[in-house]
């Protein structure tokens, strides 16, 4: 069965009966979510969907990764997430791989985000100030130049300060999950299951924070919006930024 839910006024789905069961496990789809899937007229609370029912807390509890319930002596805790005996050894097998449990997640909020971006622009702004005292010609027109003032000096000083833009961004994430800004603040982004970020996709987010920009950083200020405190570039490039 595929169902679907609605979060306000943006609908979700389609999700299948295993993804939507570890949705109500974690919390997402609570009883009066309106959910609905094919056979039904019209949307509905999750409460009284049929199978809706919502056991207490003290008595059963729903598996994260099979989606199935159980008595609660049954499941083991681990943080808010709840598994079962046979899924415990692919749970684990996660974990190994470093990838997070489902719903432990902690999003990082749109101002301290913003603290780490001030941070990291303070740290590249000095360093930029650094290289750009390598260009001696000053802003005088050079002879047959159609940029006038742009001397070859300068326009290397350019390239090199926005090339180590590029790779501050790059390696830092690729290597650590965050730059030293974020690090400063706790922060670290990963994929949506809590997978690092490799370099290529590093790489790609760095320029995809430049459309952020280019939009009066409308791109930024959207995390303040998002449930899942997204700005445009984490769209594009299907990551996040978490608390550690």
């Amino acid at each position: 069965m595929i169902w679907h839910y609605a979060e306000g006024n943006e609908q979700k789905g389609p999700f299948d009966e295993q993804e939507f069961r570890r949705l109500v496990a974690r919390g997402t789809i609570r009883a009066d979510t309106l959910v609905w899937h094919d056979g039904l007229e019209n949307w509905i609370p999750w409460s009284q969907a049929e199978g809706g029912d919502m056991p207490a807390a003290s008595d059963e509890g729903v598996c994260v990764e099979c989606g199935q319930a159980f008595p609660a002596d049954q499941l083991l805790a681990y943080g808010p997430s709840r598994v079962c005996a046979g899924c415990k050894p692919i749970f684990f097998q996660k974990m190994r791989e470093g990838v997070s449990p489902e719903g432990s997640l902690r999003y990082a909020g749109f101002w301290i985000r913003a603290g780490a971006l001030i941070i990291d622009s303070m740290i590249l702004f000095f360093i930029g100030m650094l290289i750009g005292m390598l260009d001696t010609s000053g802003s005088q027109p050079v002879h047959g130049n159609p940029w006038g003032w742009l001397s070859p000096m300068t326009g290397l000083v350019i390239f090199l300060q926005a090339a180590l833009a590029c790779a501050y961004s790059t390696w830092f994430v690729g290597r650590f999950g965050a730059t030293p800004g974020k690090m400063a603040c706790g922060l670290r982004i990963v994929f949506p299951d809590g997978r690092r970020v490799g370099y290529g996709r590093a790489l790609g987010r760095h320029f995809a924070e430049w459309l952020s920009g280019y939009t009066m950083g409308i791109g930024y200020i959207m995390a303040a919006f998002d449930n899942e405190k997204r700005t445009l570039h984490d769209r594009i490039c299907n990551t996040r930024v978490v608390r550690k």
